[in-house]
């Protein structure tokens, strides 16, 4: 446990601005990146005082690039059926890495093409709590040290988060917050599972403050 005196230093990941992309978003159709892909994103929330960025490296990735980008403090990761992706987030300060107390990431859209069992997942090591909105419909367990969660609800394009503190109930069943303690970096995997072989993909939606948790300090509550 922090102590209180900086238990409300966190940084609350905002991804508006994106400095480094080496996605070519034109590109609509699926492409395999063996080798790691990096994206920078510059102020993604100001600790103590100073502003930091984060970079984003993405270890073989399958994916349509057009259907990736910044979307309303939010990042749309899209990632093909039947593969999983891992990307390390790394907090900067002046280019090099710099450890917070807190920091508040959120994972949405965790959702499922029930008729096609195409469903989303995410896991990751190191996760020191997390939160649900209520009628939850994401399942979580652990597996060793990783922590995972599966989608349990099916959705569509037009429950898609538009506005992470606007958050339909069926955005907020499909959303979860994670809350990383004395790190600057952490690791997660997205995944989508499909008993179908059809070319296609899902979207996540990244985030820090959203609706489902604003904040994990006592005055934003």
């Amino acid at each position: 446990m922090l102590p209180s005196s900086v238990q409300c230093s966190e940084c609350r990941v905002n991804f508006s601005t994106i400095v480094q992309d080496s996605l070519d978003h034109s590109i609509n159709t699926f492409m395999h990146y063996s080798q790691s892909t990096t994206l920078v994103f510059s102020n993604v929330c100001t600790v103590d005082g100073k502003a930091l960025d984060l970079q984003m490296d993405i270890a073989g990735y399958q994916t349509k690039p057009s259907q990736n980008g910044v979307s309303s403090h939010m990042y749309k990761l899209n990632v093909k059926l039947n593969t999983n992706t891992t990307i390390k987030f790394t907090l900067l300060d002046f280019g090099g890495p710099t450890t917070v107390n807190k920091v508040l990431f959120s994972v949405l859209d965790i959702d499922a093409d029930l008729n096609a069992g195409r469903d989303q997942w995410i896991s990751g090591e190191g996760i020191d709590d997390y939160r649900y909105g209520d009628h939850v419909a994401v399942s979580d367990h652990r597996n060793c040290e990783a922590l995972r969660f599966d989608a349990l609800r099916h959705g569509h394009a037009h429950d898609n988060p538009s506005d992470p503190m606007l958050l339909s109930p069926k955005e907020l069943s499909s959303s979860v917050a994670l809350i990383y303690e004395l790190v600057s970096e952490w690791t997660l995997t997205f995944g989508v599972n499909s008993q179908t072989t059809h070319e296609s993909g899902r979207n996540f939606y990244l985030a820090g403050s959203t609706q489902l948790l604003r904040s994990t300090c006592p005055e934003y509550s």
